[in-house]
């Protein structure tokens, strides 16, 4: 009847012209009727209409509930979960039985209004043999379940919780909503608890019930059990009646809807269904009891109310909830371990069982034991390499060759080095040692020592020299440590000393070409900073050599134990050259130097740095350190002077305009007095980086554009000499015809062997000038000359015209 009933409705109106409409129930039917009957301005009554969207009386003004709403239920629980701190809920709510699909879907919309969000579980019939796992997936989410389903289904899933064990654990709360005091088709029967069911069985269920008590207004009528709604609808007739009486006695018209409406809102009367409760909206403030098992009697009982008029859970003074399991007590909203039993602080409780213990174990033993033989490994590997000799190597592996400076290019503070008689003797005939050793070509230096031990502290410094690989540092190959023979072999660089190339005129560089040295050492020397060898201490030109690929590298450092302090003394010429070496220490480490008698040496890292800012010096003038002071004083002078560390410190003199900014700036800084003040020589290449506006300079670069600018002329410098080729030539063939018969000239340029002529008859032709001798000696060369030009021209004429050849 649902659908007829708008048009039902629109006939009592228009054919019987009647004054209010009672009904209908359904919530359905009633969204058309109510909106027609604001329409018509004509009141409507009904004991149901349980929809929340009724309580919008913009669209429905003429309509008045005298039914529960169950929108209600979403503040009853509410209630209850604030009193005992519940906030994780489970709804399992059977899709299949109509009402209770309405009412789990109206609590699931209520409760996320009220700040709830509960886990929906849907049933249906076809899930009768999964109730048990729906239960543990619904422990999964939460302790507190509401149960929206009917009387048999419910029985189901308590029998089916207590063979999990849930009611013994006091963890679980399970909550049944049973709106009305009788059972009946609609919500099944609620009462099967008390017919053989265990007390551990019911004792844990709690029911949800419209309370109301007693009504005088029942008096006249034979008492039975009926139907809620049945009274709700007498309740309503009689109250739509008392307001009709009400407005007729006031005078008001009757056929205003709106106003006889009003008259039944916001009033108590006592109905069938109890205490009829109408608020200022319309609708029926409804009561509910919370109820509880009494274990005495097996009946349910009331222990808290929710009052309509007042709303909040409120105690029944007296009466307790009996809670299951052993504490007696309300759960908390969920277990310490965690709905599943994993929260961290369980785990940490419970400890972690044995056989992941003996595993964890088990791994942590092989992890260290795998960490111990690999630190073991890696300390044997060290010393087994430590103690490698693979290093040394014999004089007479090593096949030497003498190679002219012309090629090699020997520097000239080189030259001048008097720290071994032997190259002494070589270098002063501009020669040194070259050898070939495996192969390759090898840089062979004698030392001072007549004897080295290998202790332990030699084998560190020459490990620490075999374990140093960068393009800008001469590759350490080995060393002789015969007694007498004592040699260190290095990689040979083909090009020269940096000091070399500087003073050779015949190279030109320019600045990319210079900043490309420049940043080649610095790359080195940052290298050589951050490694074992921690400093240079020799850092000059004459120790920075170019190989093959014009790539620079800085060669002599480390292997302290191979060297020893110079001593100056000798010949003028060795004290020159030991001095002149000087001009690239720093201050601060040549005045202890000096004053221990050239004794001890002198090194540091802010000392390398003040050695490059005079590298820095050579190349922007091409020339040897403090070459403008040169002119007037001597290489003792000049370290006299920056010994003494005046103000402002004596310094080599470099004019503006002779390097760019950048490169005069960073010169400046790199030998300032204070060591504290010098840049490392990570700083160094940041500011090399920036004298060309951020790129990297490259030498091998500079040289292929250089050649790519040549190769651009080439094809007019190759047409302009095939021109010249040609010419000349022609040149040749004229003056070859000249000279010789045509036929046998012929032959010559066909580079042809010259065939000779056979004649039956010849003539020799020999000629004497008489008197020749005393004609020359009275005559001037020139008068000589213009003779014999004469007389020859004469001859070539005959010649020619008997056709002979000379």
């Amino acid at each position: 009847m649902t659908s007829a009933t708008p048009g039902v409705a629109s006939d009592l109106f228009h054919k019987h012209h009647v004054s209010a409409l009672i009904g209908p129930a359904c919530a359905y039917s009633l969204h058309g009727v109510g909106r027609m009957a604001a329409y018509w301005n004509i009141p409507i009554v009904t004991g149901l209409g349980d929809g929340g969207e009724f309580k919008n009386k913009t669209d429905f003004p003429t309509l008045t509930r005298f039914a529960y709403c169950q929108c209600r239920l979403r503040k009853v629980f509410g209630s209850v979960f604030r009193h005992f701190g519940w906030s994780d809920l489970v709804v399992i709510y059977d899709m299949d039985d109509i009402h209770s699909d309405v009412l789990g879907n109206t609590l699931k919309v209520g409760l996320r209004k009220g700040g709830y969000y509960p886990y929906m579980i849907q049933f249906y019939e076809s899930r009768r043999g999964e109730i048990e796992n729906i239960l543990l997936d619904a422990s999964r989410k939460a302790r507190v379940m509401l149960l929206i389903l009917p009387g048999d289904i419910l029985r189901l899933f308590m029998l089916a919780a207590h063979g999990l064990g849930f009611p013994q654990s006091g963890d679980y709360v399970f909550m049944d909503v049973q709106l009305f005091d009788f059972p009946g088709k609609y919500w099944g029967n609620h009462r099967w608890w008390v017919v053989n069911m265990s007390e551990e069985q019911y004792n844990f269920t709690w029911c949800g019930r419209e309370a109301n008590s007693p009504s005088a207004a029942l008096s006249g009528f034979q008492r039975c059990l009926v139907n809620f709604f049945v009274g709700a609808f007498h309740d309503a007739v009689i109250r739509y009646g008392l307001a009709l009486n009400e407005t007729l006695t006031l005078g008001d018209d009757v056929t205003e809807g709106r106003t006889v409406t009003r008259r039944m809102w916001d009033l108590t009367l006592q109905g069938v269904t109890g205490d009829v409760i109408i608020d200022d909206n319309g609708d029926r403030d409804t009561n509910f009891a919370i109820q509880d098992m009494n274990m005495t009697t097996g009946e349910f009982q009331i222990v808290a109310h929710y009052w309509g008029a007042n709303p909040g859970y409120t105690p029944v003074e007296g009466r307790t909830i009996h809670w299951p399991g052993p504490l007696n007590r309300a759960p908390p909203n969920a277990p310490r371990c965690g709905f599943t039993g994993q929260a961290p602080v369980c785990q940490e409780e419970e400890g972690i069982p044995t056989y992941q213990v003996i595993i964890v174990s088990l791994l942590a033993v092989l992890v260290m034991g795998l960490i111990v033989a690999f630190l073991l490994y890696r300390r044997i590997s060290w010393e087994r390499d430590l103690r490698n000799m693979a290093w040394r190597i014999q004089l007479a592996d090593i096949h030497f060759h003498s190679v002219r400076v012309g090629s090699l290019k020997v520097s000239r503070v080189e030259l001048e080095d008097g720290d071994n008689d032997e190259d002494d003797a070589m270098t002063r005939q501009c020669f040194t040692q070259v050898g070939v050793y495996q192969g390759n070509s090898v840089a062979v230096k004698k030392t001072q020592l007549e004897k080295l031990d290998l202790t332990r502290k030699v084998l560190l410094e020459i490990k620490t020299m075999r374990d140093i690989h960068h393009d800008n540092l001469t590759r350490f190959v080995g060393a002789c440590v015969e007694p007498g023979q004592i040699y260190v072999v290095t990689e040979y660089c083909a090009k020269g000393s940096l000091q070399d190339v500087l003073l050779n005129d015949s190279i030109k560089l320019d600045w990319t070409f210079r900043v490309s040295l420049l940043k080649d050492i610095a790359k080195g020397m940052a290298y050589l900073h951050q490694s074992p060898v921690h400093h240079h201490g020799n850092l000059r030109s004459s120790n920075c050599v170019v190989d093959r690929r014009f790539n620079l590298k800085v060669t002599d450092f480390g292997l302290p134990s191979f060297k020893r302090p110079q001593v100056v003394g000798g010949t003028d010429d060795d004290q020159h050259g030991k001095l002149e070496k000087l001009l690239w220490m720093a201050p601060e480490h040549l005045a202890k130097v000096r004053a221990a008698g050239y004794r001890v040496t002198g090194a540091s890292q802010k000392g390398d740095v003040y050695s490059y800012g005079i590298i820095l010096e050579e190349v922007t003038l091409r020339s040897l350190p403090f070459e403008i002071c040169r002119g007037i004083m001597d290489v003792e002078d000049i370290l006299d002077r920056v010994i003494k560390r005046q103000s402002p410190p004596f310094r080599p003199k470099v004019r503006e305009g002779e390097a760019p900014q950048a490169v005069l700036t960073l010169m400046e800084q790199c030998w300032k007095d204070d060591p504290e003040m010098r840049p490392s020589f990570e700083t160094v290449l940041k500011a090399i980086k920036a004298v060309t506006s951020g790129k990297d300079a490259n030498l091998v670069e500079a040289l292929i554009t250089r050649l790519e600018e040549y190769a651009s002329n080439l094809e007019d410098v190759v047409e302009e000499r095939t021109k010249e080729l040609i010419d000349e030539k022609k040149k040749s063939e004229m003056l070859l015809y000249q000279i010789l018969p045509r036929s046998v000239a012929e032959q010559l340029k066909r580079g042809q062997q010259v065939v000779p002529e056979a004649y039956d008859s010849v003539t020799i032709y020999f000629s004497d000038i008489v008197g020749f001798t005393a004609m020359s000696a009275a005559s001037t060369p020139m008068q000589v000359v213009e003779v014999l030009n004469d007389l020859y021209s004469e001859f070539d004429s005959i010649i020619d015209a008997h056709d002979v050849y000379k």
